[in-house]
């Protein structure tokens, strides 16, 4: 398997615009909640990046942060934050759990893509 980008949100729409314009770059695999995604994560796959709204149900993404960065495993994996929250709260989120961008809602898709592009190469 190639590179691999998970994506959570609780949005359909929005998991449905990212799994198509990044088809072309890795294997999407979409989550609508926290717990989903740990249990992706147990699946033994580990992704190239993680992108997500730090607001996503059941393990609230707050927790599934600290989850991820205080892991050996997955601290290592970059992640993109995507959330309609004010900018200086992202920056702060951001900066906090060593994120690597972050994407304030309605956001620019293409440079999303971009982002990642960066990111993986």
């Amino acid at each position: 398997m190639g590179k691999v980008i998970l994506v959570l949100d609780s949005s359909t729409e929005i998991l449905l615009l990212l799994k198509k314009v990044l088809k072309k770059k890795a294997t999407i695999h979409t989550v609508v909640d926290g717990a989903s995604a740990v249990h992706f994560l147990s699946a033994n796959v580990t992704p190239a990046i993680i992108v997500m709204n730090p607001a996503i149900e059941v393990l609230e993404g707050y927790n599934l942060l600290d989850y991820l960065k205080s892991s050996k495993i997955y601290n290592q994996i970059p992640t993109i934050l995507l959330s309609d929250q004010s900018d200086e709260y992202l920056q702060e989120l951001s900066e906090e759990f060593s994120c690597a961008a972050y994407f304030k809602k309605p956001f620019d898709p293409l440079s999303l893509s971009s982002t990642i592009d960066a990111i993986l190469n």
